[in-house]
């Protein structure tokens, strides 16, 4: 991989946390938030372990998305996610630019959130967050491994959520009020392999905050991923089997920047 800030950027590893150690013992708990405010304080970048998502439901994602990404541009365009207020579906090639003043990200995507009929009261009251999922015609195991993995998703979101809350001296379930109905979006993400000569400035994903509220990011082999961190400049998120990556977005009040080099998983 051939990074565009190559040239400053760190190996610093960000912090691991056991998010399972919320369950211990007094101590266990209390050293884990210790590292977990120091590192949503620092970077607002960390690995998680102990989040009990089972490898083979991820192997299972991973198989699917592959198969998805794979298909024929016209097969992937029946689920086109412009053609939803919500944009659940398909994101093609180059749809998104989030550096301004570079070129479009060398990324594809499929989005899928809560699947909600259109005319679910929510859906009438907030059709641009909420909506029907597309899925893929002709791939049965599709749409239930990827209900499974997001249903993961928000439980694991809901344990992230818990534990920033002991670190703000809150009680554990402050923010579940907040979760009620989420706007939280399963991001499948497909890099092809940067064109030998790019143009300048392109990138699989332009430097960016997440807006919401948490991020729980799961990498591949292919690695690409870079944080800003402070007056350490780029730092490398390297993959690390068995973990997520969480980052702490700007509904939290942390806004870290994180850039994406344009590798596949194909």
């Amino acid at each position: 991989m051939t990074s565009l800030h190559a040239d400053r950027v760190q190996e610093t590893a960000l912090p691991l946390i056991d998010i399972s150690r919320l369950h211990g013992n007094a101590t266990e708990r209390q050293a884990m938030l210790a590292q977990l405010r120091k590192a949503s304080l620092d970077t607002g970048f960390f690995y998680i372990t102990g989040h009990g998502v089972p490898p083979a439901l991820i192997a299972q994602m991973f198989a699917q998305s592959k198969t998805f990404f794979g298909r024929p541009m016209e097969e992937k365009l029946r689920v086109n996610a412009a053609d939803t207020p919500c944009r659940h579906g398909y994101e093609p090639l180059r749809e998104q630019t989030l550096e301004p003043d570079t070129p479009p990200d060398l990324k594809e995507g499929y989005l899928m959130g809560l699947d909600l009929p259109s005319d679910h009261p929510i859906v009438r009251l907030d059709p641009d967050h909420y909506g029907p999922n597309q899925w893929p015609q002709d791939l049965d195991a599709f749409a239930p491994v990827m209900t499974d993995y997001f249903q993961e998703m928000l439980r694991v979101s809901q344990e992230v959520l818990h534990a920033l809350a002991f670190t703000l001296d809150l009680p554990s379930d402050y923010f579940d009020a907040f979760c009620d109905m989420p706007v939280s979006t399963l991001r499948l993400l497909h890099y092809p392999t940067q064109p030998e000569k790019p143009l300048p400035g392109e990138k699989g994903c332009g430097a960016h905050t997440d807006w919401g509220a948490v991020t729980i990011l799961l990498q591949d082999d292919a690695g690409g991923l870079q944080v800003q961190s402070g007056t350490r400049g780029w730092v490398h998120a390297t993959p690390i089997p068995g973990t997520f990556i969480v980052n702490i977005g700007d509904l939290m009040g942390a806004g870290p920047t994180i850039s994406t080099a344009p590798r596949s998983i194909a």
